[in-house]
């Protein structure tokens, strides 16, 4: 057994109610004392929160405020609202597409900075590796609850398209493109998708347009660019026929 001693740390809310137990090592920092608590509580502890042990307040993310304390302690965690460079969070809005998919539930690092609205700020998501400016709105403490889908659809479940032509950045989504659900869709009894040959770009998609099997007489296994090169390459031919008709 470790000779390490510990000390058993009960964290109340301001309202009472015990949040969380946790045993840790007497010498713990202060900032990992607040992670501890947050895996525990399953709610992070943000740098801008305090917690209270009788008449004193732990401040000093460094310090080692259970050194001098017993095998037992009660802290109270005080709550604030404001959000600081260096906060874990978690990000509860839409799944978002960049260099890599970044989804509702992931854990985030808050970047700050200037931006052009005081409501957006700029936060790394490590999974991802990339950083992302998004509204405060869709930043919280606790993971996410999970937005349901509609009937008889799974995540990771695949489906086809029938719907009309969608032009994305010079790319066209077709009937019978083949894409896989990520999540509910931003309007009811809708689906957020990835399609093949889009990379990590996102479509929300109304079940109507949708289909377990794919449509009649769509060749979904031949890319759309393809029909836009042998169109281009008819046009090209076409023009050099009549530049030499022209010419005789």
């Amino acid at each position: 057994m470790s000779d390490v001693p510990t000390v058993l740390v009960t964290v109340w809310s301001l309202g009472g109610e015990v949040l969380c137990q946790v045993r840790v090592p007497q010498e713990i920092t202060l900032q990992q004392l607040k992670g501890t608590i947050g895996q525990a509580a399953q709610c992070h502890v943000t740098r801008a929160d305090h917690l209270c042990c009788g008449a004193e307040t732990w401040k000093d993310l460094l310090s080692r405020p259970l050194m001098q304390l017993s095998d037992q302690v009660e802290v109270t965690w005080v709550k604030k609202e404001e959000l600081q460079e260096g906060d874990e969070l978690f990000y509860c809005g839409p799944s978002m597409a960049s260099n890599s998919l970044v989804e509702r539930g992931a854990v985030c690092t808050l970047r700050g900075g200037s931006n052009s609205h005081r409501d957006y700020t700029l936060v790394f998501f490590p999974q991802a590796n990339t950083s992302l400016v998004v509204h405060r709105l869709h930043l919280s403490r606790s993971p996410p609850n999970a937005v349901p889908l509609p009937a008889g659809c799974d995540v990771g479940e695949t489906f086809f398209y029938c719907g009309p032509l969608r032009r994305i950045g010079g790319r066209v989504l077709t009937p019978g493109a083949r894409g896989e659900v990520v999540e509910a869709g931003l309007l009811e009894g809708s689906l957020r998708l990835r399609f093949q040959g889009f990379g990590f770009t996102l479509f929300s998609v109304e079940m109507q347009n949708l289909s377990k099997e794919a449509p009649r007489g769509c060749c979904s296994s031949i890319p759309w660019s393809f029909f836009l090169q042998a169109l281009q390459q008819c046009a090209a031919c076409a023009a050099y026929l009549c530049g030499r008709w022209r010419g005789l």
